[in-house]
C-alpha cells in the first residue's frame, strides 16, 4: 500500500515539474534575455537537469521545448541587433 501512495505522489510530483516547464516555455517568448540568464543562467541548469530524468521522456520533451525556446529567442534578438547595425 505504502508503493502506491509513493507512486501516486511521485506521479503528482511529475505532472506538477511538467506543468511548470510547459508554463515556462510560454513564458520565455516574452522574457528578456537578462532574465532568463540570472543568477549564472540557472534556468538552463535547471532545465539541463531535467533532461537527464531516465524514463520520463514527457518531462525531458518538455524541457527540449523550453530551452529551443530560450534558444530561439536569443537568435532572433542576435538577429534583430545585427540588422539594425
Amino acid at each position: 500500500m505504502l508503493l502506491d501512495v509513493q507512486d501516486a505522489q511521485s506521479n503528482e510530483a511529475l505532472q506538477i515539474v511538467l506543468n511548470v516547464v510547459e508554463l515556462m516555455t510560454v513564458l520565455v517568448d516574452c522574457a528578456s534575455i537578462m532574465l532568463i540568464m540570472e543568477d549564472d543562467g540557472l534556468l538552463l541548469k535547471l532545465l539541463i537537469q531535467l533532461l537527464s530524468l531516465t524514463g520520463e521522456v514527457t518531462v525531458q520533451l518538455a524541457a527540449v521545448e523550453c530551452l529551443l525556446a530560450i534558444t530561439g529567442r536569443k537568435v532572433r534578438t542576435v538577429l534583430i541587433l545585427y540588422t539594425v547595425y
